[in-house]
């Protein structure tokens, strides 16, 4: 996981970030009657965030993102 904060004036932030994901599922007919479904599969993706923060006064302050994930 990587993150950073970029400052773009007094009051705007911008948030970049990525996260590598990965799995692994081992299927397994039990059964017996359909062996295609047998295999061993893995998954790895890295998932993209970028988000905007534009802060007014401490009490008001504006959220705009963007991120993936991982099924």
């Amino acid at each position: 996981y990587v993150s950073d904060l970029v400052s773009l004036g007094a009051a705007t932030t911008l948030t970049l970030a990525a996260r590598r994901d990965s799995a692994r599922v081992t299927l397994a007919d039990r059964s017996g009657t359909e062996p295609d479904l047998n295999g061993r599969h893995g998954f790895a993706r890295v998932n993209p965030s970028v988000g905007l923060t534009w802060s007014r006064s401490p009490a008001l302050a504006l959220t705009l993102a963007y991120s993936e994930g991982f099924r």
